[in-house]
């Protein structure tokens, strides 16, 4: 095996996996055919989650690479959300929604002025069906990813909102081969209910993705090594599981405790294991316990994780000092018992911080938002981020010191 294949890191880390990684992506086989089979069936499906369990990574290569196999033609992923295009202006534009999904998953093959009056009927009708080997014609599949975006940008067009389902039920009544797919996230299943009326049969169709479990997140693990000439030692990579599963707790005595929770996050799996791998020796085979611990990998991983989301929020938010963010992560972030708190989303700011700040920094996955009664909050992704925040928060204060 070739010097460039032996040092292929077979982990993504923190982005999402892309169709070309299909590959490298294990640990949701059984996601990725009961999804499919819903699919097969239904016009529509929901796929909802909560935030970083990773929908776009089991559409791009799990998912999508899967349909296409079986002689499905599915669109690149599209979004409904974004800016307005340069050059175009918004009183030209039929529906955003609709403008910024064919926008989107065109991949830069239209010029946006053609796209503003253009409905998704018209589209789909300009492109001819794609035909099987008996000449009949192949079912489409269209993905709508981050759907969440329809109910939280662009509110100054909140009546468009009811034309996009109502294309979205054209479309599905001229073409009973079409399926369509929204992955969002979960607290936004109530938004969606709303508009059930408009499409066909209601919504009947829905899966809900979950965080990886014990032994799917080991596949994950050691599946990938294929790739590579190196596997793990016996029982090293489970107990890298097991650590990666351990979650923070408070007790009733008012102090808290380390227990194993019930699964592992995707992101921070991704994150720790493209760390691991970087770290080692080029010449190592078998990676043993004494590399994991040399490395102190867990806390290493995150630290440097955050460290670089750090660094990539302050290039984009100039207003905002690298002292002012690792503050707000550790003092609004954290508690004084050391477990993550919540904060909640004002108009304008968040826990003091601007809310277009706090938007880049869940772009970076550090953080991710919930809602409760209509009330969003964010929270630190993982428990296993507090330690190394403030690891890493102390050697910038010690650095900036000397």
């Amino acid at each position: 095996m070739d010097t460039e294949r032996q040092n292929l890191n077979p982990y993504v880390g923190p982005r999402p996996f892309r169709v070309s990684d299909s590959k490298i992506f294990f640990g949701r086989l059984r996601e990725i055919r009961q999804i499919v089979n819903l699919i097969y069936v239904n016009p529509i499906l929901l796929l909802y989650s909560k935030s970083g369990v990773g929908r776009t990574s089991l559409l791009s290569a799990g998912v999508i690479p899967r349909l296409i196999e079986d002689g499905f033609d599915v669109f690149p992923l599209g979004r409904v959300g974004g800016m307005f295009a340069p050059n175009t202006k918004p009183e030209e534009i039929q529906n955003i929604f609709i403008f910024n999904y064919l926008l989107s998953s065109l991949e830069e093959k239209a010029h946006p002025a053609t796209l503003t009056r253009k409905t998704l009927s018209k589209y789909l009708n300009e492109l001819q069906h794609s035909l099987d080997n008996m000449g009949q014609p192949v079912p489409r599949v269209l993905i709508f990813d981050q759907f969440e975006e329809l109910f939280i940008s662009h509110e100054d067009r909140w009546k468009d909102r009811q034309n996009f389902f109502e294309q979205i039920r054209q479309v599905l009544d001229s073409d009973h081969l079409l399926r369509i797919v929204f992955a969002f996230r979960e607290e936004y299943i109530g938004e969606m209910e709303r508009y059930a009326h408009l499409l066909p049969d209601g919504i009947s169709a829905r899966f809900h993705l979950e965080p990886l479990r014990m032994a799917d997140a080991l596949r994950a693990v050691l599946a990938p090594l294929s790739m590579t000439e190196r596997h793990f030692a016996e029982g090293v990579a489970e107990k890298i599981i097991s650590d990666l599963m351990m979650i923070r707790v408070p007790t009733v005595e008012g102090d808290t405790r380390w227990i194993q929770g019930e699964f592992v996050e995707p992101l921070e799996l991704q994150v720790v294991m493209r760390n691991l791998w970087k770290h080692l020796p080029p010449n190592v085979k078998v990676i043993t316990e004494n590399h994991t611990l040399d490395l102190h990998i867990s806390d290493a991983a995150l630290s440097d994780f955050y460290d670089s989301c750090i660094h990539n929020v302050v290039s984009k938010s100039p207003e905002i000092s690298e002292e002012m963010l690792r503050n707000w992560f550790e003092e609004a972030l954290i508690t004084p018992l050391g477990t993550r708190a919540v904060v909640f989303r004002g108009q304008k700011e968040t826990a003091g911080m601007p809310n277009h700040v706090v938007n880049e920094i869940e772009n970076q996955r550090l953080i991710r938002d919930e809602s409760q009664r209509g009330v969003l909050f964010y929270e630190l992704t993982h428990d296993r981020f507090i330690r190394p925040i403030q690891e890493s928060n102390r050697k910038f204060s010690q650095g900036s010191k000397l």
